[in-house]
C-alpha cells in the first residue's frame, strides 16, 4: 500500500472514521455505490480485469481527447489566420459565433536568472508555480509590476464559441 494508507484506517475516539472518503454530490454517490454493489458480486480475479479493462478503456480515451485537442488547435490556428487576412474579428457560422481573444502565457527563458529574482524578491514563492508566474506576467503587461528577469511571454489565440440565432 502507499505512504498514506494507514490513514483508510484511522478512527476517532467514538470509533467512526477519522478522514472520509472523497465528497460527492449525492445523485453521483448513489450511482457509484449501486455499481460498486453490482461489481462486489465478481470473483477477485473477474474484478481485477474488469478493473484493467476500464482503466485500458480510460487511456484509450485520454490518447483521443489528446488526439482531438490536437485537430481543435491546429483549426483554431487555421480559422485565426483566414480571419485575420479576411481582416474580420468575429464570425457567424454554423450557429455559432466565434471570437478570437488573445491570452499572453509566460515561458521561462532563463530559469537561474528568475530563481535569484524569486529568492531576492518572493522567497514564499520559490517553487513558482504556473499560476504565480501567469500572474506576475499579466500584471507586468498592466502595468502594475515588472516582468520578471528570465522571462519571456507568447501570445496565443483562444476562440470562444457561443450559440447564436444567425449565420451567415
Amino acid at each position: 500500500m502507499g505512504k498514506w494508507s494507514s490513514l483508510a484506517d484511522a478512527k476517532n475516539d467514538d470509533g467512526t472514521a477519522k478522514y472520509a472518503p472523497m465528497p460527492i454530490d449525492a445523485g453521483y454517490g448513489a450511482k457509484l455505490m449501486a455499481r460498486v454493489d453490482e461489481l462486489k458480486t465478481l470473483t477477485f480475479p473477474e474484478l481485477t480485469a474488469a478493473f484493467d479493462a476500464a482503466f485500458v478503456k480510460k487511456q484509450e480515451i485520454e490518447a483521443a481527447l489528446k488526439a482531438a485537442e490536437f485537430e481543435k488547435e491546429a483549426h483554431a490556428r487555421a480559422v485565426d489566420a483566414a480571419m485575420k487576412a479576411l481582416g474580420i474579428d468575429q464570425c457567424r457560422v454554423n450557429g455559432y459565433t466565434l471570437s478570437p481573444s488573445i491570452e499572453p502565457y509566460p515561458v521561462v527563458e532563463d530559469k537561474m536568472t528568475l530563481i535569484e529574482h524569486m529568492i531576492a524578491t518572493q522567497p514564499a514563492n520559490l517553487l513558482v508555480h504556473a499560476g504565480t508566474l501567469t500572474a506576475l506576467v499579466k500584471s507586468a503587461l498592466t502595468g502594475d509590476g515588472d516582468m520578471p528577469p528570465g522571462v519571456g511571454i507568447f501570445l496565443k489565440t483562444k476562440f470562444s464559441r457561443t450559440k447564436s440565432g444567425k449565420s451567415k
